[in-house]
């Protein structure tokens, strides 16, 4: 039969479908040659081929179906033993002697007996060394007081179903619901209830505690010794691995993970080797040092200590628990480097006739001292890298008050570096009255420079209250303190600032109103911003610089701008104009360099504008928001050197009765093909409308005649994706004003797709005038022909005739005679008629 016509592909499938289908596509229109008028492109059908050359059938595998559609066997008795929580259900597996079983089915109703309303619940596979025996399944998704129905079947590899077990006649397997959820847990309550007696519980927590004192099974004690044991073992273990000898006739072999030593290091067999030496790392692993490994593992210490002791007598009681725990690693090297940590805990609490106390105490500590100082005469040479932590809560209470206190220090030292943190909490009542406080501590030292950060709060007596903070830089203090005390004629508070300068700035650091500092040797006080709380000064002159303001008229008045949708309408400076006069006048008189107006803005943010002009009058043939005009130059010109911004950029028309020259269209692509080159034609795959004035289009190099899809010229090469993409405001969005930029979520699969594809962009003409790359294919090119696209990937050939096609690309505006040239390509200047 003829090849088929492949249709293209849907414009409502999703972008995900379309790159799917599309590939399909792809693949049917290579293997049917079809786009490239080559028939030797063009895939052969097995009939083909016989009548042309051989019989191949011979070498073609039978596709005839191997699974049998026979119904298989049921399994049969199916029995269901009842748990407490769960049903175990268990049936004969049938024989299957011709293998047509692929698993069995479960199948359960809840509180009904009809199968209609039973769910599949499990599938046993069957494998072949399960036929004719037990099957099992366990079930447990169900409350323990629901009823039960079960049936199950068999299904072989074609999907076909046995008979249900039990039969239809007698119905499925009914296991009645027992008691509720809450009456099973109260029976087992019931029977806990009573069971764990005092004396019980006294042997048991003297058994834990003999864990810790005594030398018995699971003792602390026991517990060490093991582990020496253990430490030791591996000693002897490395003391006892063989050495390696290479003069053995024949070799000895080895197999992993043997080891052996050979030239005083230890080494660790990876593959089986009979006669390579150690040193070959296809089949040995060094290990380290032998003459170090023993020496390091004796050389470590670990030490548990547990203390736990309560006491009491007619008059107290107290309690105290101690847990240590340390760990020491000395260097093989040098004998000197130790690395340890350790932890101490303590916490005791005491209770007698004068009151009640009780404490905790816990002291984290690491150091490592460097081994490569070597035998230093004095302690202070060696490099020393340590960190400690500190923590201490104490509360007490008796017949003369109470008090509560909370003590954490953390400090590390690296050579002579330091970083120390401290807080201090309390509070007390006694005869003095109420007092608490929190003093915490920052600091750091490098050498002989140091920086300490301190904060007080206290609170007294519940009339006094202060908080300070203080900086001491290398000796140059700084500080603030708030005090606020009551007296006799009120509260007073005070504020105290030791700066050198006070500065306010407004949220974000943008703006600077306030500021007090010495500047040459002058006290200096410096305002950023209005000078009243509304924003006026009332004077008749004002004289800033070369800047001078004359009105008569309120600041109210003079400073209105005309309402209206303009965005922001406040400013910075404003005027308006009543007459016939113009509300702002600047002129350049000198002959240099320069501008009447220059307008600037140095916020990052596409909102902004350096000068703007709003024209809020209906007459738009005598009203203007901008008016440029020039004698010979130029009225208007728009520059950027950022690739993501725009020399001139309006969202509505744009407007120019003399008309727009020299004019080109540009467009965007995107493209994941290799080798596309500037000048080359390029043709539709897909394309996806984002917006009324804007399309996402996917492109590649034509390569048959006459492509009907010719959308334009490569006129720019390939860019970033997100160059076109990243703030572009049809496409992607700020939440929030300053914000990041995000893709709208309406276009974010669009995105995705390029980003997962790695498609580029480029630039093509569609209309106007430029130039095309042309080929030689269908002749010599005359001025006004029309060109059209060419077997030649990414070429323009002359077009069989003069009229305007849906496959025309261009119209030449250069003659070219191929044998006047070097080549059968070149650029040619041209019109495009393909936007």
């Amino acid at each position: 039969m003829p090849d088929p016509n492949i249709p293209v592909v849907p414009s409502s499938f999703s972008p995900e479908q379309k790159v799917f289908v599309q590939a399909i596509k792809g693949c049917l229109e290579i293997l049917m040659g079809q786009g490239r008028n080559l028939e030797g492109d063009r895939a052969l059908r097995v009939s083909e081929y016989q009548t042309g050359m051989a019989n191949i059938q011979e070498w073609i595998p039978s596709t005839e179906p191997t699974v049998s559609g026979d119904a298989p066997d049921p399994p049969t008795n199916l029995v269901v033993s009842v748990g407490m929580w769960h049903h175990d259900l268990s049936w004969d597996i049938p024989v299957d002697e011709d293998g047509l079983i692929s698993h069995i089915e479960v199948w359960v109703a809840k509180n009904s007996q009809l199968r209609d309303d039973a769910n599949l619940v499990g599938i046993v596979t069957v494998t072949p060394e399960m036929r004719g025996k037990k099957g099992f399944f366990t079930y447990s998704d169900f409350s323990t007081s629901d009823d039960l129905t079960y049936w199950i079947r068999s299904v072989s590899y074609a999907n076909y179903h046995s008979p249900w077990c039990p039969p239809d006649d007698q119905g499925g397997y009914v296991v009645v619901g027992g008691d509720s959820l809450p009456t099973i847990i109260q029976k087992v309550l019931d029977l806990l209830n009573g069971q764990i007696t005092t004396d019980q519980l006294h042997l048991l927590l003297s058994s834990e505690i003999e864990k810790i004192t005594g030398d018995g099974e699971g003792s602390v004690n026991l517990r060490i010794e093991n582990t020496r044991k253990g430490i030791q073992a591996q000693i002897d273990d490395l003391n006892s691995v063989e050495e390696y000898d290479p003069s053995l006739t024949p070799p000895k072999t080895y197999e992993p993970p043997a080891l052996v030593k050979f030239n005083s290091k230890l080494y660790k067999c990876t593959n089986l080797t009979t006669g390579n030496l150690p040193t070959d790392t296809a089949y040995w692993h060094e290990v380290g040092n032998y003459s170090s490994l023993a020496d390091v593992v004796d050389k470590n210490s670990s030490l548990i200590i547990a203390i736990n002791d309560v006491s009491t007598t007619s008059s107290s009681a107290s309690a105290r628990k101690l847990a240590g725990m340390y760990a020491e690693l000395t260097d093989p090297d040098t004998g000197l480097a130790k690395a340890h940590a350790e932890i101490l805990k303590e916490a005791q609490t005491r209770a007698n006739a004068d009151g009640a106390f009780a404490e905790d105490v816990e002291t984290l500590d690491a150091s490592f001292n460097h081994p490569e100082t070597g035998l230093s005469t004095t302690v202070t040479d060696l490099w020393v890298s340590h960190a400690n932590l500190s923590k201490s809560v104490e509360v007490w209470a008796d017949k003369t008050g109470a008090g509560a206190k909370d003590i954490t220090e953390m400090s590390i030292q690296v050579g002579n570096n330091e970083a120390a943190i401290s807080d201090i909490k309390g509070t007390i009542k006694d005869e003095n009255g109420v007092y608490a406080w929190n003093k915490t501590t920052a600091g750091t030292a490098v050498g002989d420079l140091s920086t300490t950060v301190e904060q007080n709060l206290e609170s007294i007596n519940g009339i006094e209250g202060n908080a300070s903070i203080k900086i001491d830089n290398n000796g140059h203090i700084i500080g603030i303190g708030l005090l606020s005390t009551k007296h006799d004629t009120g509260v007073v508070g005070t504020v105290e600032i030791l700066a050198d300068i006070f500065r306010i700035v407004t949220a974000g650091g943008t703006k600077t109103p306030f500021t007090i500092a010495t500047v040459e040797g002058a006290s200096t006080l410096a305002l950023n911003g209005n000078m009243f709380a509304d924003g006026t000064i009332f004077s008749n002159i004002i004289y800033a610089g070369k800047l001078r303001l004359d009105s008569d008229q309120a600041p109210s008045a003079a400073y209105e701008i005309p309402t209206g949708n303009w965005g922001n309408r406040t400013g910075h400076f404003a005027c308006r104009s009543r007459t016939s006069e113009l509300g702002f006048v600047c002129e350049k008189s000198n002959p240099g360099e320069g501008s009447a107006i220059f307008g600037y803005c140095s916020h990052q943010n596409q909102k902004g504008a350096g000068v703007a002009g709003y024209n809020q009058s209906l007459d738009h043939n005598e009203s203007y928001g901008g008016f440029f005009q020039a004698n010979g130059g130029i009225g208007v010109v728009g520059e950027t050197g950022n690739i993501l911004s725009y020399g001139i950029y309006t969202q509505d028309k744009l407007y120019a009765q003399g008309g727009v020259y020299p004019f080109t269209g540009s467009h965007i692509a995107y493209t994941n093909e290799v080798g596309i080159e500037v000048g080359q034609l390029v043709y539709s795959i897909d394309a996806w409308c984002f917006h009324i004035s804007q399309n996402l289009l996917l492109v590649g190099k034509t390569v048959s005649r006459r492509n009907k899809r010719v959308v334009g010229v490569v006129s720019l090469g390939y860019q970033p994706l997100m160059k076109h993409i990243a703030k572009n405001k049809l496409i992607e969005e700020q939440l929030e004003e300053g914000g990041e930029w995000t893709t709208k979520p309406e276009y974010k699969s669009y995105v995705d797709m390029l980003v997962e594809g790695d498609y580029q962009q480029i630039s093509i003409n569609s209309v106007g005038e430029g130039g095309i790359l042309v080929c030689s294919e269908n002749g010599d090119i005359e001025n006004g022909d029309y060109l059209c696209s060419a077997d030649t990937p990414g070429h323009a050939m002359r077009q069989d005739d003069d009229l305007l096609h849906n496959y025309t690309a261009a119209k030449a505006l250069e003659a070219v005679t191929w044998a006047d040239e070097p080549g059968t390509t070149k650029l040619i200047a041209c019109t495009y008629h393909c936007g």
